[in-house]
């Protein structure tokens, strides 16, 4: 029998498919067997695919001058089915097959990865068998020097079919390409390329990453030094400095944003959005969103809310009528605005506040809505940038908060900045309309409970920078310290006896996960903290107690909407139920706790493999209890996934979570 490999799809040009080193004979029985036989054949061909991973399809041509074109014209999709293990080769060729013929190909992948962020001459290739999936595919690029200190979960692939000429600006955009997503089959990502083609992909490391050698804001290397200092240092090198005026410009702005190493995380477009939101970076943003829904309104405060509708409401020959009003009416209300350059430029704000050289308001005026070329809020964003562009690099322990405040017309957008590796700006509430009527009495509670959260809030912003020394004192720091900043909690009170303990922050290993593991400074015990929206302690205190959830030590909530959640950290050999070799029986034990959960009024609600983890001696664990609840009170959550998980009938968006949808998802 005679075959051809195709993992050297992009040498065919190069090298006679008649020749010796590309086609061999073999005799073989079944399908199965024959796997082996062929990996034992070429065993240098085939040393990184295990023999059970060899894709082999029958293809009968003959050996002639119309092969290679043949072969290079040819997808995996024109192929048909694969061959199955069971078959015999007595049933795949009901006759004898030819003399002089290709009988069949072994479909093996050697697959070129980019890296995006560097440029189209860094490369390297891996060679996996087509029927892996996404995973496998990571865990042989994590084996890349480059990427050893990159977890997979921080990894993102695209697949790529750019000309070399075009190459250089798809690895310089964020997101260029198809993004390749879980499960994912490799046959099936590149079933449209030719044999004679050459599958490729980019690798995109998100921000979240703890590689001290391939750090995501900057993505290149870092030998030494303060690793959060070195990135800001890094991303800032690359963005030299440019006039807000110019940089917001809608087409100015979009280029940044398209370019991986520049842009600025701040909701345009939604998707390029840090893991870590401002309000966990620094508390005086979830305080500022705490206050907008209770803060208690005076007269004072109702007094000056009218004074700003009419300030707002007004119509205005110049923007620079509607600054002095608005800056008027703000003033008497102890919000003191001052026009201020940025440091080592001719860059004017329209209006900032700051204490000692930092900045902790900006605000960005527009006379009315699309009366100028640059975008309020995108030249804000570069405002902020400009503003903290000194500083960032010197105050590494820092986020640098600021709030940023976007004027125009009649209409306020409240804003927070903040630097982790890169600065983020972030939408903190819907923006306030002040030409509402007189008789509103909504709006009116409305803006005056914002703007009562915001003066409290600057009066908190100021306070902080008050405690820091000068701008101007401040010398960077060379200590090496954490990869990235971490959310502010650094404590918490026991569920025990009440007790405050420290903690510290050693690793994110999800970076789309607000899920980080730390130790405790008493007894140095490790611990998983993770940050919620919503979370049922009761549920996980009743699993606790059945020995069937980590040991709950903290909960508590936080400003913003937030609940801090933390947890014995399980130990290592803990891995998904999809990943253990859990016996049959053992699911009985895990449905009588699951019904012990039931009995004792609660539902998890999200009952899959990755939230049951079982250990080396089938010891089980249930965790992720954010959508647990009572029984006939909690409900699923909104963007149920239902593409890539199964899910029960009735599981969706704002329905009743039910016991039946936990048995039927065990």
């Amino acid at each position: 029998m005679r075959c051809i490999s195709s993992s050297s799809k992009h040498r065919l040009p190069q090298l006679n498919p008649l020749s010796p080193s590309r086609t061999w004979y073999l005799t073989v029985g079944a399908v199965g067997d024959l796997r082996e036989v062929i990996k034992n054949k070429k065993p240098m061909d085939f040393r990184d695919v295990d023999a059970d991973h060899l894709i082999l399809y029958k293809f009968l041509h003959p050996c002639d001058d119309s092969l290679e074109n043949t072969l290079r014209n040819l997808t995996l999709s024109l192929l048909g089915k694969p061959l199955f293990a069971v078959h015999t080769l007595s049933a795949v060729f009901e006759l004898p097959p030819g003399e002089g013929c290709l009988h069949l190909i072994v479909d093996v992948l050697d697959i070129r990865c980019w890296i995006r962020g560097r440029g189209p001459e860094t490369h390297f290739s891996v060679r996996i068998g087509s029927g892996q999936g996404l995973d496998t595919l990571k865990s042989r690029i994590q084996a890349d020097r480059l990427f050893s200190d990159v977890p997979v979960a921080h990894m993102k692939l695209y697949k790529v079919s750019t000309a070399e000429a075009d190459l250089r600006e798809c690895l310089s955009t964020m997101g260029e390409g198809e993004l390749l997503k879980q499960g994912q089959v490799l046959s099936a990502v590149f079933n449209d390329v030719p044999f004679g083609g050459e599958p490729r992909v980019v690798i995109e490391i998100s921000s979240g990453t703890k590689a001290a050698k391939f750090p995501p804001s900057v993505y290149r290397p870092i030998e030494e030094g303060n690793l959060i200092q070195a990135a800001r240092n890094g991303f800032l090198n690359l963005c030299p400095r440019q006039k807000p005026s110019s940089s917001g410009q809608p087409s100015s702005f979009r280029t940044r944003q398209k370019n991986a190493a520049k842009y600025i995380p701040c909701g345009r477009p939604c998707d390029s959005e840090e893991t870590i939101p401002v309000t966990l970076l620094h508390p005086v943003f979830g305080k500022f969103l705490d206050d907008c829904q209770t803060y208690e309104i005076t007269a004072k405060d109702n007094a000056f809310i009218e004074r700003m509708r009419q300030a707002m409401s007004c119509l205005y020959d110049e923007e620079g009528g509607r600054i002095d009003k608005v800056d008027e009416a703000l003033q008497s209300y102890g919000i003191h605005l001052t026009v201020s350059k940025i440091k080592k430029t001719g860059y004017e704000m329209d209006g900032d506040m700051s204490i000692n050289g930092h900045r902790y308001v900006i605000a960005e005026f527009k006379n009315e809505a699309g009366n100028t070329s640059a975008e309020p809020y995108c030249q804000a964003v570069s405002y902020y940038l400009e503003s903290t562009r000194e500083n960032a690099p010197k105050m590494p322990a820092s986020a640098i908060p600021c709030f940023v405040l976007v004027v125009f017309g009649p209409h306020i957008v409240f804003a927070g900045g903040a630097w982790n590796l890169r600065p983020t700006v972030q939408i903190l509430s819907a923006p306030l309309a002040f030409h509402f009527h007189s008789t509103d009495t909504q709006n009116k509670t409305t803006a005056a409970r914002h703007m009562g959260a915001l003066r409290n809030a600057l009066q908190s912003l100021k306070q902080y920078y008050e405690s820091m020394p000068p701008a101007s004192a401040i010398t960077p720091t060379t200590s090496p310290g954490l990869p990235h900043l971490f959310p502010y909690p650094v404590s918490f009170a026991s569920l025990v006896d009440d007790r405050q303990i420290n903690f510290q922050y050693q690793n994110q290993p999800f970076e789309e996960k607000l899920l980080f593991f730390g130790t405790r400074e008493d007894d140095g015990a490790r611990i998983c903290i993770k940050f919620v929206r919503r979370y049922s302690h009761e549920a996980h205190l009743l699993c606790a107690s059945l020995e069937c959830a980590p040991e709950l030590l903290g909960f508590e909530r936080i400003p913003g909407g937030w609940f801090m959640v933390v947890m014995d950290a399980l130990s290592k050999d803990y891995v998904p139920l999809s990943r253990s070799s859990l016996s049959a029986s053992a699911f009985t034990d895990i449905r009588k706790k699951l019904k012990d959960l039931h009995n004792g009024g609660f539902v998890h609600g999200d009952i899959r493999d990755t939230n049951i983890l079982v250990n080396n001696n089938g010891k089980f664990m249930i965790v992720d209890f954010d959508w647990a609840g009572k029984i006939n009170e909690a409900r699923y959550p909104p963007y149920v996934n239902r593409e890539d998980i199964w899910r029960p009938d009735g599981a969706i968006d704002g329905q009743i979570i039910l016991t039946e949808h936990d048995d039927a998802m065990l």
